[in-house]
């Protein structure tokens, strides 16, 4: 499969993943990638509100072909592995991967990822990396990060961003041709929390399972091994790492 990029850099959206959607009623092709400087209603996984810092961040949104929703799953390690090597490649930080959809520098969030199907033929891919801040509030201070606070340098938002897109789409066709497993072994090479004990929650919030983690699995569930040497395949759950 032969994707061409089409990037459009915006200064402000209320959404990249929905300005994706958008597109898609009026006929974008796959490859369309829209990036903004900032968002006025962006949104992380859960539903969550995504907090950007105007002008600081690489905020991108790339449309793929959907390949079937029982492996929309796919798209987000998918993503991952592009942003890790992108991020390592341009900025020569080192990054690690936290299942379902983080990236991480030491203990903190740098970035982020949310995949959203759209309709049974496209996929909306979405990437936040925390690149130019100087500082975050009192309330994410302690949990997350930026390239500059790590490195001390500043990154061109719109180069590093269109790189990105060139290589999500550039890993999204070697997975096209190579399958699954080739992704899966760049993720857990470069996974964050393994041999780390977890708590699996439940949608209540309370604690469900309690576990050393083992790695990823070829559906991309997390294995996690209980106190009597039980495995667990998680599919989707909020997991908080023991210090």
């Amino acid at each position: 499969m032969n994707i061409n990029l089409k990037f459009v850099s915006l200064d402000t959206i209320d959404s990249t993943q929905d300005e994706i959607k958008r597109l898609v009623k009026n006929g974008a092709q796959y490859g369309m990638a829209i990036s903004s400087l900032t968002q006025t209603n962006g949104r992380g996984r859960r539903g969550r509100i995504w907090q950007d810092t105007p002008g600081q961040c690489s905020l991108l949104s790339i449309l793929l072909p959907s390949l079937g929703h029982n492996i929309i799953h796919h798209y987000a390690f998918i993503a991952a592995n592009a942003a890790h090597k992108c991020i390592e490649d341009e900025t020569g930080l080192s990054v690690k991967l936290k299942w379902p959809n983080d990236i991480l520098v030491g203990e903190k969030k740098l970035g982020g990822i949310l995949v959203e199907l759209i309709d049974c033929s496209n996929v909306a891919v979405g990437v936040g990396i925390n690149l130019n801040q100087c500082e975050f509030s009192e309330e994410l201070g302690d949990v997350a990060t930026s390239v500059f606070i790590q490195t001390g340098r500043k990154t061109d938002i719109r180069f590093f961003t269109e790189k990105l897109a060139t290589q999500i789409i550039k890993v999204f066709e070697n997975y096209c041709i190579y399958g699954f497993k080739d992704i899966l072994t760049y993720w857990n090479k470069n996974m964050f929390g393994k041999g780390r004990f977890v708590d699996v929650l439940a949608d209540d919030g309370e604690i469900a399972i309690t576990g050393l983690i083992e790695g990823i699995n070829l559906d991309g569930a997390l294995i996690v091994k209980d106190a009597c040497g039980k495995d667990h395949t998680i599919y989707a759950a909020e997991c908080v790492l023991h210090k």
